[in-house]
């Protein structure tokens, strides 16, 4: 039952709902893999922009802190590295994307990259997106990678490291002033050209409410 919308069939920049599907992808992929140590190559993170983390060619990571980097921590790094782990290359993944849009029913969604940066090409709508964020609500790994509040790496390079959730609504190492104990996942963001965007599940016991803006 939908309780309000406003411009839900309006197509848009998807900005961070897109960690989501690749989220999905991942962890679909990959649960059974959480312990395989990945050695990061130079073309695993060639011409990626955005959260990084200073990931660098020779790193050593474990396909779960990649998974709670990416998709936690909202490292473009990450993604791009899972990536290739599972399909080669990025453009493979983003081809397991827009197939899976389609499977789901986002019948005005189209992926061009697997971070959220803004491109011209790409584009969603609300209505979308909630489609996407029913299929990743039934991911008990993403759920719980995506509401995670903090999060410490087996290793990174020769060091561990702690990073917080992106998303205010589920961790407060940021700020506690929007952290909401109802909330679960899913993503937040923002690019300076789309602005800030939140999609979230919020559950009393009762009742589950999706919130996407």
């Amino acid at each position: 039952k939908i309780l309000y919308e406003k411009n839900a069939d309006q197509k848009l920049q998807p900005v961070s709902t897109v960690k989501i599907m690749a989220g999905l992808i991942a962890t679909e992929n990959l649960a059974d893999r959480l312990d395989e140590v990945i050695v990061v190559t130079e073309s695993m993170i060639a011409n990626v922009v955005g959260q990084h983390y200073n990931i660098m060619p020779g790193h050593n990571l474990s396909v779960k802190d990649l998974l709670y980097l990416a998709f936690c921590g909202g490292c473009h790094k990450s993604i791009n590295i899972l990536a290739c782990v599972i399909s080669g290359n990025p453009a493979n993944f983003i081809t397991l994307m827009n197939t899976k849009a389609k499977m789901l029913g986002m019948n005005d969604t189209f992926y061009s990259n697997a971070t959220g940066m803004d491109s011209d090409t790409m584009y969603t709508t609300v209505n979308d997106i909630a489609k996407l964020c029913l299929a990743a609500s039934k991911n008990p790994l993403l759920m719980q990678i995506t509401t995670t509040d903090a999060y410490t790496t087996e290793r990174l390079g020769d060091r561990n490291f702690t990073f917080e959730n992106r998303n205010y609504l589920v961790g407060t190492g940021y700020t506690p002033l929007y952290y909401n104990p109802l909330c679960h996942g899913l993503s937040a963001g923002s690019t300076i050209d789309s602005g800030y965007c939140v999609a979230t599940i919020a559950d009393n016991g009762d009742l589950s409410y999706l919130c996407i803006v």
